[in-house]
């Protein structure tokens, strides 16, 4: 079945190309002279198609263009049939009939044969004079003396140029003193000859390009063959800056589109801005909005509205509805989302990172194995500078997949505790052990005097019990300084006390043999 409709319409293709082949009465085959229409032919006359008339015609018209002997007054009108035939020295050169006054609309084929003969004897007489010694000297003579001037004014002009430059650079060192408000320089003199040089450059390259726009026109025009040319040139240069005109034009309610919708959304977004500047100072308060949310809401809320706005210019940018313009739309979409996958994770944990409000800048944290204080926060990244001044940057997703402690959350109100542990013999009364880790504590600086440290003991080991001191301190950027000085002070304290410290254990010959304690009165006498 589907050969068979196949051979059908290839049958119905081959039956019906010489009628569409034949059919040419909407096709009008020009005849021309030196370039120019005279008129065209749409129909056939006898045996001979509107193509063939054309091409006959034009062959004719050539060769008496070419005959510089003919008599141009020999070129006239017989009318033979209902027929009028224009002849050259009683040579046929074509026929024209009514049936060819569509062409032109004349009331009868008389009238239009005429007029045809009045353009022809023109055309012939122009190029007959465009060969004659007398123009072509007067035109070279002409065409000499407008070169000369464009010579000479080109030359004025880089010398008027170079003038002005030289003035202008002269003056920069009091134009630069005029643009200073104390001890501020709007621009340097370097780049105030670079400005000047370049205005002036500028100004010269349009001067003589107008010249040369009315120059090779004029030229052309002292010419009969190229004067046809000359308008020509002078449509081709100005078109293109006429069509840019026009459509500038065309597009101005375009523009008062676009300017509204960004008039609209930039005037909303400064309206939300004050707003929610007044939240972060705490000038305008939300009991389940913090302030500290302001600014990141407020960076979502300009995305949301410049993207709406985008969305709606859309449809008025230039060239919107064009396939090109929307395949790249589509091309560019694409590529954002193959290449930004992994930046959009972060974003949205971002995002929820900003709303769960587990840290703030100057925090202490730690995030899987880093600890240092956050010193950035954005959409993409977290980071954060250790206590040895290395900086370190964590991506939003993994920080959102990691655990956070954050040291400085209750620091200021409640307290950070601070622990740390030692192991004592059992011969040591755990009371007194008591007693010198919190003294310890006291002599620490940055530790709370204000909230007394508490003492765990966390294990009774096989010989030694482990002791755990928690004290509390706001300072929770300080946390390695604190233990730091805590440790120290623990040493010195049990010292004086006379207990030692079993961490790490060690085994000893207690036969006799001396403590291990310091003697701190000899270590100071050394």
């Amino acid at each position: 079945m589907g050969i068979r409709f196949f051979a059908l319409g290839i049958m119905s293709f081959f039956f019906y190309l010489p009628l569409y082949g034949s059919d040419t009465s909407s096709t009008c085959f020009p005849v021309k002279v030196n370039g120019k229409q005279l008129l065209c032919f749409s129909t056939g006359i006898d045996s001979l198609n509107a193509e063939e008339r054309a091409k006959n015609a034009d062959e004719k018209l050539q060769s008496i263009m070419d005959d510089y002997r003919l008599d141009i007054d020999s070129i006239a009108i017989t009318e033979k049939g209902g027929l009028y035939f224009i002849t050259a020295s009683d040579t046929p050169l074509f026929a024209l009939g009514p049936q060819d006054l569509h062409a032109d609309g004349e009331v009868s084929p008389g009238d239009y044969s005429f007029k045809i003969l009045r353009e022809l004897k023109n055309e012939l007489q122009i190029s007959r004079h465009s060969f004659d010694f007398d123009t072509l000297g007067r035109g070279l003579l002409y065409s000499t003396l407008i070169t000369l001037f464009l010579v000479l004014a080109i030359y004025l002009i880089n010398q008027f140029a170079a003038f002005i430059k030289r003035r202008l650079l002269a003056k920069t060192e009091t134009y630069v003193q005029k643009l200073r408000i104390k001890n501020y320089q709007f621009i340097s003199a370097y780049r105030l000859n670079q400005l000047a040089g370049g205005v002036v450059w500028l100004a010269r390259a349009l001067t003589i390009l107008s010249l040369l726009y009315f120059y090779v026109p004029l030229v052309l025009s002292m010419f009969p063959v190229t004067a046809k040319f000359s308008t020509k040139i002078v449509s081709m240069i100005w078109k293109p800056f006429q069509e840019i005109f026009f459509v500038i034009w065309n597009y101005i309610p375009n523009i008062l589109y676009i300017f509204a919708i960004f008039l609209v959304t930039h005037y909303l977004v400064r309206i939300l801005k004050l707003i929610f500047n007044e939240i972060e100072l705490g000038n305008l308060q939300f009991s389940s909005f913090h302030p500290e949310w302001a600014q990141p809401t407020l960076k979502l809320i300009k995305f949301l509205f410049y993207s709406l706005a985008l969305v709606m210019m859309f449809p008025y940018l230039p060239g919107s509805r064009s396939p090109a313009f929307q395949g790249m739309s589509v091309f560019i979409g694409v590529l954002i989302s193959f290449g930004s996958g992994s930046a959009i994770a972060n974003i949205i944990s971002g995002v929820v990172i900003t709303y769960m409000r587990p840290f703030k800048l100057g925090d202490r944290v730690k995030i899987s194995d880093t600890i240092g204080d956050v010193i950035e926060r954005n959409f993409l990244i977290t980071r954060i500078r250790t206590i040895k001044n290395v900086d370190v940057t964590i991506p939003n997703s993994m920080v959102l997949g990691s655990h956070i402690n954050n040291f400085s959350a209750q620091a200021k109100n409640q307290g950070l505790i601070l622990n740390t542990s030692v192991t004592i013999g059992y011969s040591a009364p755990w009371a007194k052990v008591h007693e010198l880790l919190k003294e310890a504590a006291r002599r620490t600086k940055l530790i709370a005097q204000e909230k007394e440290p508490f003492i765990l003991q966390t294990a009774l080991n096989d010989f030694y019990v482990s002791y755990e001191l928690n004290a509390y301190t706001n300072h929770a950027n300080e946390m390695a300084q604190i233990y730091s000085d805590l440790h120290q002070n623990i040493q010195n304290t049990f010292n004086e006390g006379g207990v030692e410290i079993m961490s790490p254990h060690y085994h000893a010959l207690r036969d006799g043999a001396e403590t291990t304690i310091p003697n701190l009165a000899k270590n100071e006498s050394r």
